[in-house]
């Protein structure tokens, strides 16, 4: 039911701040209460909320973070350095794979310099 009142839509917002309260954190999910009030920005949303909390005389942060760690595995990944820019021949570079510390794997190209006559 859309609300016509400003009062209530400030009610309905907050309503949805307090659904979005990570109790481990004790903040308020931002992007959580964005999505769910239909805000594109959550840095809005937040705007909006330490205003509603600033005219209301209470005291809660919020993050704008996501709290789960990637999905991605991390011993897939890759790593590419890269040699000092210099002047390079494309056709000529060796590209090689090693482990680092942390198992993953490492690609290092080494390009052959070309040698500027002077």
């Amino acid at each position: 039911m859309p609300a016509d009142n400003p009062n209530e839509k400030d009610f309905l917002f907050l309503v949805e701040c307090f659904k979005a309260f990570d109790m481990t954190r004790g903040k308020v999910d931002m992007l959580a209460v964005a999505s769910a009030a239909g805000y594109n920005n959550p840095h809005s949303a937040g705007n909006r909320f330490k205003a509603l909390a600033k005219k209301h005389g209470f005291q809660v942060e919020c993050f704008y973070k996501p709290t789960t760690p990637s999905t991605a595995d991390p011993s897939s990944s890759t790593k590419v350095k890269r040699a000092a820019s210099k002047r390079v021949s494309a056709k000529k570079a060796t590209l090689t794979e090693a482990k680092d510390d942390e198992n993953e794997t490492v690609q290092t190209v080494e390009p052959e310099i070309a040698q500027e006559d002077a």
